[in-house]
């Protein structure tokens, strides 16, 4: 089951997140380096920006899905709200295949509903681990560049794009289904 996780579940998604944190760093896997801080991942919660893929009562992957602008990328995307993917985790000691791979795709067909023709995120470019992952999920790379994020940090991020086939949809749906639910600055480090 695909869903908006509830407040009761926030703190052990977040839980899983600083878990999925921890497994990055150990692998000198470049993704974040500062963790979201625990108030503003519980907030997403609340606006029901997190969703899990479940069996049972137990998530087996948590992200961020939410429709709004990513300012990094405005010179691709354009000003207008799209829907973004962004902190993906999965539950590491469960043995249900594809965790990750099966959170994409019931992120995308809970899309279809949504007048939305795209799903993006970006992801660091650590030996090309994130993208060529993203890659065999079905999105396809649209740019690449370094930013440096207000941390300072910098990182060879790569931006990304999944279709979200919708043959009703008009090409102007997308932009105004989004765009009403007002823009924010998504982004790592």
């Amino acid at each position: 089951m695909f869903r908006a996780l509830t407040d009761t579940e926030a703190e052990s998604a977040y839980d899983m997140y600083l878990s999925a944190f921890a497994w990055l760093r150990a692998r000198q896997i470049r993704q974040w380096l500062v963790p979201t801080q625990r108030d503003t991942y519980l907030g997403y919660v609340t606006n029901r920006e997190v969703f899990g893929l479940f069996d049972s009562a137990v998530p087996l992957a948590v992200g961020r899905l939410c429709c709004e602008q990513n300012l990094h990328w405005k010179d691709i995307t354009g000003e207008q709200s799209h829907w973004w993917l962004s902190s993906l985790v999965v539950r590491r000691n469960s043995t249900y295949p594809e965790k990750g791979r099966s959170f994409v795709f019931a992120a995308l067909s809970y899309l279809k509903g949504r007048s939305c023709d795209g799903l993006y995120l970006d992801c660091v470019n650590n030996n090309e681990f994130l993208p060529a992952y993203y890659q065999s999920c079905g999105f396809e790379r649209l740019s690449q560049k370094a930013i440096t994020y207000k941390s300072g940090n910098t990182f060879p991020m790569v931006l990304m794009r999944a279709p979200v086939p919708n043959p009703a949809l008009q090409p102007t749906a997308a932009s105004v289904a989004c765009g009403s639910l007002g823009a924010s600055r998504l982004g790592g480090g």
